[in-house]
């Protein structure tokens, strides 16, 4: 046999819509509430994790200045010491020069001393 419906299993069955229906309603309040903070913790996080990589940047940018300066300072003595010994060199080569100048003219006032013997 089939259970007719009276208007107090009608109140009834309304009753309890609207109880499931409001609890549905604060649980979804609840899990908007628990949602709204753990996204507010993530932006926390977001904002301590970016200011640590920024600090962890500047330390990189700081070491790189002073690695670049001492590599600076490092290359200004190595063009020095290449200039002292470029003029060291020039100076050899001039004493070289001349004494090939000497040796040459030696060997020119030589033949000229051997020709002259011989006529």
């Amino acid at each position: 046999m089939r259970d007719s419906w009276t208007d107090g299993r009608l109140d009834d069955l309304s009753d309890r819509m609207d109880q499931g229906f409001k609890l549905a309603r604060i649980e979804r309040r609840e899990l908007r509430a628990d949602m709204d903070q753990g996204f507010e913790l993530a932006r926390i996080e977001r904002r301590e994790l970016r200011a640590d990589m920024d600090q962890g940047f500047e330390r990189v940018r700081v070491e790189h200045r002073e690695f670049r300066a001492g590599m600076d300072h490092r290359f200004e003595r190595v063009d020095a010491n290449v200039t002292g010994l470029r003029a060291e060199m020039n100076t050899r080569f001039d004493a070289l020069q001349r004494t090939l100048i000497l040796m040459a003219g030696g060997v020119v006032a030589s033949l000229i001393g051997l020709i002259a013997t011989q006529l």
